[in-house]
């Protein structure tokens, strides 16, 4: 219980240096998404269900690589933090924001199969935890806070698709 009240602490730590809050988040963030990973793909096998598209793209171009890694994410993190902007003048409940904003990225990134729901799901959530949390302090703070998690996610994806590994 220690360690969950922990994660908390620092997910919702506004005293923490921007870069250090980064860094924690990043791990925080790889976890539940590993977690998430792993859940669905167990269910998958239980269910016996195909996981995951067929056809995974590999062997990116260095300009297709720059895309997935830097452009999508910064175009995504502005639109999260637009939404959540706009979320914010109708909602309080920074809970419930983040709980609206992961359905939504869920079902738009997981419209070629739908066993990617949740990790999309449990990702744009703390994505936007970060930013609700740290734009507290200024829009640029939250931003950076839900971009360099974003950044470095789609950065390792596209380093492994473009190693072909």
């Amino acid at each position: 219980m220690k360690y969950f009240q922990k994660i908390r602490t620092i997910v919702f730590s506004t005293e923490l240096p921007l870069w250090k809050y980064c860094f924690l988040t990043f791990w925080i963030f790889i976890s539940v998404s590993v977690i998430a990973n792993i859940f669905i793909k167990t269910l998958a096998v239980f269910l016996t269900i195909n996981y995951g598209p067929e056809e995974i793209k590999t062997n990116l171009s260095v300009i297709e690589s720059v895309v997935v890694s830097i452009i999508v994410p910064f175009i995504e993190t502005l639109l999260l933090a637009v939404f959540l902007i706009l979320f914010k003048i109708i909602l309080k409940n920074n809970m419930f924001i983040a709980i609206i904003i992961a359905i939504v990225a869920g079902l738009t990134h997981s419209k070629q199969d739908w066993t990617h729901f949740f990790i999309y799901a449990a990702m744009f959530y703390l994505f936007a935890l970060f930013y609700l949390t740290r734009s507290k302090i200024s829009f640029a703070n939250g931003f950076i806070a839900a971009f360099v998690p974003h950044l470095l996610n789609n950065s390792m994806i596209a380093l492994f698709a473009y190693y072909d590994i």
